[in-house]
C-alpha cells in the first residue's frame, strides 16, 4: 500500500471515530458508565445502574428492555449525566413484573380481597406461584383471624377460618429483606369453599382492583441531561426530569407519576398517560410538579384517561415534609406514613426543625383512587416531645400533608420579674436579704434554676442556686442572703439556668433576667474598733510567743563570755572580794590566748581608770 492510501485511511478512522459506538452489553447485572456514543437495538433484561456520563449518548431503538428480576431482586436505574442525552424511538422501556404476575417485593405487604361466601364452611385459598418458582419468604394472614401461615413451594393452599364471610382481606407480605433477596411472584389464586370453585388470575385480581397495595417502580431514569422519546412505550416507570424533556406520540402506561424539578422541562406531544391499573390500583401516571412555574415547564397535550380499565388521575405525592417545633433536639415519632403505614422516629436540629425525607415511589404517595372507586389517603400522626432539666413536654396529633408545619409543644416560660432588697446599705461580708420573684407565663409547669451574678462574676449568695417549681402562669418569691466581700456599690442580676438542649426559639435569656437596686457596702469600723477581746489576747500571745523564738535565735549567734574567780596567793588568805577575772572568747579567737581585761595582786585587785582607782574599799582619785 502506497503511502498516500495508508494516511488517507488513517485520515479517514479519525474521522469515523467520535461517532463509532459501544457494544450492547448482555441481560444480567449491570453497572455501566457510557463512555462513548452508544446503541441499544436489541431486546435485553437489565438489573443494576447504567449512567450515561457527560457528552455521550445512549441511543435505545428498535428494541424491549425490561427488568431482570432474577437479579438482586430486580432493579434497573438509568443515570442520564448532565451534558448527556437518551434518545428512545419506536421501543418499549417496560418496569413491570410482566402481565402474568403480581410480585411482592422483600419487606412489602399486599392486600388480596375474596368473596368467600357464607360463613360456616370449611375451604381453602391455593396460591401458585410461575412454574420454576417458588412461594418461600411469603407470609399469610386473614383479616379477622389471628393465625399466619408461611408458605413455601409453587403452590401453597391456606385455609380459611369458618367464621370469616362475603369480602375479606387476605394480608401477604414479604418477610425476608436481607440483601439480594428476590421478589416473589403470584400467577393465580384457586378458591374452593362449599360448592364454589373458582380460579382467579393475577391479572384479573389486579383488573378487578383486589390488589390493592402499591408496589415500587424498579425502572427508573433519572434524567439531569436531555431526553428524548419518540413512537415508544413506557411501562410502569418512575421517570425523573431535571433537564429537558420531550416525548412525542409515545404512551406512559401503568407509571408514577412524572415528577419535573427546577430548572426541569417536560413537553408531551400526542400519545397517550395511561393508569396503573395492570401494575397497582395505587399508581396513576400523571406529571407532578416539585417547583415554581417560573422554574419548571411542563407542556402536555395527550389523550386523556378514558380507557374503562385504568386508574383515575387522582395520585398525590409529598417527597419532602418539613417540621417546625420551635424546640431545639425535639423527638419526633412519626407513624403511618405511606401506604405502607411507616413508622420513622426522627430528632430536629438546633432550631427545632425536622425534615422527612420521603424519598420516591410509594413512600412519596399520600393520597390515591383506584379504578373501582377505592379511595385512601394518609393519616399520619406524630408524636413530639422535648425533654431536659425543666421537665417532660409533649404533643400528639395528626401529621397532615402539607410541604411544611408547625408543630406546637407546650411549654414554660420563665422569667425573673423582680429582685427586692432588705438595705439599701451594707457592711461587707454582712448578709442582706434579697427576695427574687420569678414567675412562669408559659402553658406548662416546670422547675427551674435560678443563677446570680455581681459584674458577672458569680455572687455570694445562700443558698448558691436556688431552685423553684411553677405551674402555667404561677409566680412565687425565693429568699436568698447576699453578702458582698468588697466595697463599693453593688447590684445583683439574677437569671433562669438554661436547659442543656437550648433555650425555645423566641425566648432568650435576656428577657428571663432581671437586676436588683443598687446596695453600697463599706467596710465596718465600728466593729473593728470594738473588736473583741478575747481576739487581742490571742494576737498578744501570739506576738509574745514570736518575740521568745526570736530571742533564743539571737542568742544563738552571740559570742561566748567566760567567767573565772580570782585565786589568792594563800589558803589561809581571805578571800578576795573583788570582781572576777572576765575572759572573752568568740569562736573565731578559740586558739588565742584568753585577753585580760583586769590586773589581780594579792587580795585586792585594782581597776585602774585614767584619773581614778578602784578598790574593793572605795574609789581614790588620784587626779592630786
Amino acid at each position: 500500500m502506497s503511502f498516500r492510501l495508508r494516511f488517507a485511511a488513517a485520515l479517514l478512522i479519525l474521522l469515523i471515530a467520535p461517532y463509532s459506538t459501544a457494544d450492547q452489553p448482555n441481560s444480567g447485572f449491570i453497572e455501566a458508565n457510557i463512555s462513548s456514543d452508544t446503541v441499544w437495538d436489541e431486546n435485553a433484561q437489565y438489573a443494576g445502574v447504567v449512567t450515561v456520563t457527560s457528552g455521550h449518548t445512549l441511543r435505545i431503538i428498535n428494541s424491549t428492555i425490561a427488568v431482570d428480576f432474577g437479579a438482586t431482586g430486580g432493579a434497573l436505574t438509568v443515570i442520564i449525566e448532565e451534558g448527556a442525552a437518551l434518545n428512545v424511538e419506536n421501543s418499549t422501556l417496560d418496569g413491570s413484573t410482566g402481565g402474568a404476575s403480581i410480585s411482592l417485593f422483600p419487606g412489602l405487604v399486599g392486600r388480596l380481597t375474596f368473596d368467600l361466601g357464607a360463613a360456616g364452611q370449611a375451604g381453602t385459598l391455593t396460591i401458585k406461584a410461575p412454574p420454576g418458582e417458588n412461594l418461600t419468604d411469603l407470609q399469610t394472614s386473614w383479616v379477622g383471624a389471628d393465625e399466619s401461615e408461611n408458605l413455601s413451594g409453587e403452590s401453597y393452599a391456606i385455609t380459611i377460618p369458618s367464621n370469616l364471610s362475603d369480602d375479606t382481606d387476605l394480608l401477604i407480605e414479604h418477610t425476608n429483606t436481607s440483601y439480594g433477596t428476590v421478589s416473589r411472584q403470584i400467577v393465580s389464586t384457586n378458591l374452593q369453599r362449599g360448592t364454589s370453585d373458582t380460579n382467579t388470575s393475577a391479572d384479573a385480581l389486579r383488573s378487578g382492583g383486589h390488589f390493592t397495595v402499591p408496589m415500587p417502580t424498579v425502572f427508573s431514569i433519572i434524567a439531569i441531561g436531555d431526553v428524548s422519546i419518540e413512537n415508544s412505550s413506557l411501562v410502569a416507570m418512575d421517570l425523573r426530569i431535571h433537564g429537558d424533556t420531550d416525548i412525542s406520540s409515545t404512551t406512559l402506561r401503568a407509571s408514577t407519576p412524572v415528577h419535573v424539578y427546577d430548572q426541569g422541562s417536560f413537553t408531551m406531544t400526542e400519545g397517550a398517560i395511561t393508569g396503573c391499573k395492570e401494575y397497582s390500583t395505587s399508581y396513576a401516571a400523571e406529571v407532578v410538579h416539585h417547583g415554581s412555574e417560573t422554574t419548571s415547564n411542563v407542556s402536555t397535550d395527550h389523550a386523556s384517561v378514558t380507557v374503562d380499565d385504568l386508574c383515575k388521575r387522582s395520585l398525590r405525592v409529598l417527597d419532602t415534609q418539613v417540621l417546625s417545633t420551635g424546640l431545639p433536639k425535639t423527638r419526633v415519632l412519626l407513624n403511618g406514613i405511606s401506604p405502607l403505614e411507616e413508622t420513622y422516629t426522627l430528632l430536629a436540629n438546633s432550631e427545632g426543625t425536622v425534615s422527612l425525607d420521603r424519598g420516591s415511589g410509594y413512600r412519596s404517595i399520600i393520597e390515591w383512587i383506584g379504578p373501582t372507586g377505592a379511595h385512601w389517603q394518609e393519616r399520619a400522626t406524630f408524636n413530639a416531645s422535648w425533654s431536659n432539666e425543666w421537665g417532660t413536654y409533649s404533643i400528639e396529633g395528626d401529621l397532615g400533608t402539607n410541604i411544611s408545619q408547625m408543630i406546637v409543644i407546650p411549654v414554660p416560660e420563665p422569667k425573673v420579674t423582680e429582685i427586692t432588697t432588705s438595705a439599701v446599705s451594707a457592711n461587707t461580708n454582712s448578709p442582706v436579704a434579697v427576695t427574687i420573684t420569678v414567675s412562669n407565663e408559659g402553658a406548662a409547669a416546670g422547675s427551674f434554676a435560678i443563677k446570680c451574678t455581681v459584674n458577672g462574676v458569680d455572687a455570694q449568695i445562700d443558698p448558691r442556686q436556688p431552685h423553684i417549681t411553677l405551674q402555667a402562669n404561677e409566680s412565687k418569691d425565693v429568699a436568698v442572703t447576699w453578702r458582698s466581700p468588697e466595697e463599693g456599690n453593688a447590684t445583683l442580676d439574677c437569671q433562669i439556668v438554661e436547659p442543656s438542649e437550648g433555650m425555645p426559639v423566641g425566648q432568650s435569656l435576656t428577657a428571663s433576667r432581671s437586676s436588683s437596686a443598687a446596695v453600697s457596702f463599706t467596710l465596718n469600723q465600728e466593729a473593728l474598733d470594738d473588736t473583741n477581746p478575747t481576739i487581742i489576747i490571742i494576737v498578744l500571745f501570739i506576738a509574745l510567743i514570736a518575740v521568745v523564738i526570736a530571742g533564743v535565735l539571737i542568742r544563738k549567734g552571740e559570742p561566748k563570755v567566760l567567767i573565772q574567780q580570782g585565786s589568792g596567793t594563800s589558803s589561809d588568805e581571805k578571800k578576795s572580794d573583788a570582781p572576777p577575772l572576765i575572759t572573752v572568747q568568740t569562736k573565731s579567737d578559740d586558739n588565742k590566748a584568753a585577753s585580760s581585761i583586769a590586773d589581780s595582786d594579792s587580795n585586792d585587785k585594782e581597776y585602774e581608770d585614767e584619773h581614778k582607782l578602784y578598790t574593793p574599799g572605795g574609789v581614790e582619785d588620784l587626779s592630786d
